[in-house]
C-alpha cells in the first residue's frame, strides 16, 4: 500500500524535523503530527506500506522518508496520482485557495482521507460530503467527530486519536516538582485561550503569593513571519490583551510570570517539574490537544474546560480537573497547587491512561485498518453516540435522526455556528 501525505511546511522550513522520535522541536502540534506520521506509520505498520511526504519545501524532514516537492495542496493531489498512491491524506482546506483540491480530486480520482485536528469550516464539510473521492473524514477525537453528527458529512466521519511516544516524556525517576508552579503549553493566539488563564492569574496570585506561571509557546508557532508585540510573545492585538492582565508596574511581565518562548525537547523537564499544566482553557476548536497529551505523559495533571477534545484527552477527577468559566479554572488550579499528593496520584493515572489509549502502536494500527478499508472500497460506518448530554450533543443527534428520517433541509449546528460567528474560509 502506497500512502501520500501533504504537509504544508512553507512557514517553518527552517525547523529541523529530521528526528521526530526526539519529540516536537518547537512547531505547532498539527505540523509535527503531519511530519512525523510517515515515520511512525512505517515503524508500526507492515513493511508493505510505503509513505510519500509531499511538501512545498523539501528540506530538514524525517530521515528515511520519501519526500516530493509540491507547491500546494492541489499539486500534491496531482503528484499522488502520478506516483500511483493508493490513498492520499491531507488536512481539510483551511483557506479559500486550497478549495481547488476538490476539483483536482475529481480529475485524478485518488481515494482521499482528510484528517481534522481542528473543526473544519462548514463550507469545507459540504465539499467533503459531496466529493466522490474523499472517502473519509478522520477526526482526531471522538468529541470532534460527534460535533458533526447532524451534518451530512457524518456518515463519512470517524475518529482516531493522535498518538504520543509516552516513553519520550515519562520521568525515569521521581521528579522534584517546582512548588506552586503552573505551566501553560500552546500557541499564543486567541483560539487557544491563553487570555482566559491570564485573566484568572491575578486572582490566583492573590491567594497564593508565591505562585509561578511558566508559558511555553508564542504567537508565531505556526507561521514564523508573524509580527509580534513588544513582549515578543503574540501579535500586538492579542498581546496587548495579555499585557493588561499580566503586566507589572514597569510594564514588563509581573513577578512570577515567565514566557519561555518556543521550546523543543528541552520543554520536557519543565513539564515534568510543574505542579499543574493548563491547555486551551477556552476549549475552542481543539479536537485532540497534543499539549494535554504531552503534559500528562510527563506525569503532570491538566486543568482546562470539559469541551471538545479536552474531554477526550483528560479524565476529570482522575488525570486532571475540568470546569467551566474563570472561577472553576481558578479553583481547580489552586486546589492542585495546595494538594501535592493529588497531583502525584493524577500524574500516575495519566501515564496509565495515555499508554492504554494514545500509544503510537495503538493509533497506527487503527490508521492501517482504516486505510485498508478505503483502498478496498469499503464504506464507512456511523459511530454510536456516547456522552449524549455533553456539550448539547443530544441536540445534534436529535437533528441527525429527524433529518435522516424526514429528509428535512435543516441546517446543521456547525453551519449555524459558522454563520453566527461569521466564520468563513480566509
Amino acid at each position: 500500500m502506497k500512502v501520500g501525505i501533504y504537509f504544508d511546511n512553507s512557514g517553518i522550513a527552517d525547523v529541523d524535523l529530521t528526528h521526530p522520535e526526539k519529540g516536537n522541536p518547537g512547531v505547532g502540534a498539527t505540523q509535527y503530527l503531519l511530519a512525523s506520521f510517515p515515520y511512525y506509520f512505517s515503524k508500526h505498520s507492515p513493511s508493505a506500506v510505503e509513505c510519500i511526504l509531499y511538501v512545498p519545501k523539501a528540506a530538514r524532514l524525517p530521515l528515511d522518508v520519501s519526500v516530493v516537492k509540491a507547491r500546494d495542496l492541489a499539486a500534491a493531489a496531482e503528484a499522488s496520482h502520478h506516483d500511483r498512491c493508493d490513498v492520499f491524506i491531507c488536512l481539510p482546506p483551511g483557506r479559500e485557495a486550497d478549495m481547488a483540491v476538490f476539483t483536482t480530486l475529481e480529475c485524478v480520482q485518488v481515494p482521499t482521507v482528510m484528517w481534522a485536528n481542528n473543526t473544519p469550516y462548514a463550507r469545507c464539510l459540504d465539499a467533503i460530503h459531496t466529493s466522490q473521492h474523499v472517502k473519509r473524514l478522520v477526526c482526531a477525537g471522538r468529541e470532534g467527530m460527534d460535533y458533526l453528527r447532524d451534518h451530512a458529512v457524518f456518515p463519512k466521519s470517524t475518529f482516531i486519536f493522535n498518538g504520543i511516544d509516552v516513553g519520550l516524556y515519562a520521568p525515569r525517576s521521581r521528579v522534584a516538582r517546582m512548588p506552586n508552579t503552573v505551566v501553560y503549553l500552546g500557541s499564543l493566539v486567541p483560539i487557544k485561550g491563553f487570555h482566559v488563564l491570564a485573566r484568572a492569574w491575578p486572582s490566583i496570585r492573590h491567594t497564593l503569593r508565591d505562585a509561578r506561571l511558566l508559558v511555553i509557546g508564542t504567537g508565531d508557532l505556526y507561521q514564523r513571519e508573524v509580527r509580534l508585540g513588544k513582549w515578543g510573545i503574540a501579535e500586538e492585538s492579542y498581546e496587548s490583551q495579555i499585557r493588561s492582565y499580566l503586566s507589572g508596574r514597569d510594564g514588563e511581565p509581573d513577578y512570577g510570570v515567565k514566557f519561555l518562548g518556543r521550546l523543543g525537547a528541552e520543554k520536557i523537564g519543565v513539564l515534568q517539574a510543574a505542579s499543574v499544566g493548563v491547555v486551551n482553557p477556552s476549549g475552542r476548536s481543539e479536537i485532540c490537544p497534543v499539549s494535554a497529551l504531552e503534559l500528562q505523559a510527563c506525569g503532570t495533571p491538566v486543568v482546562s474546560t470539559p469541551k471538545h477534545g479536552v474531554a477526550d484527552t483528560v479524565i476529570d477527577g482522575e488525570t486532571g480537573l475540568l470546569g467551566r468559566g474563570d472561577r472553576a479554572l481558578r479553583r481547580n488550579i489552586i486546589y492542585l497547587l495546595t494538594h501535592p499528593s493529588v497531583v502525584d496520584a493524577y500524574g500516575t493515572n495519566a501515564l496509565r491512561f495515555l499508554r492504554d489509549n494514545f500509544s503510537y502502536q495503538t493509533v497506527m494500527d487503527k490508521w492501517y485498518t482504516l486505510l485498508r478499508s478505503v483502498v478496498e472500497g469499503r464504506p464507512g460506518q456511523v459511530e454510536p453516540v456516547r456522552h449524549l448530554w455533553r456539550n448539547a450533543k443530544f441536540l445534534r443527534e436529535a437533528s441527525r435522526l429527524v433529518k435522516s428520517r424526514l429528509n428535512l433541509p435543516i441546517p446543521s449546528m456547525v453551519e449555524i455556528g459558522d454563520l453566527v460567528r461569521g466564520r468563513r474560509l480566509p
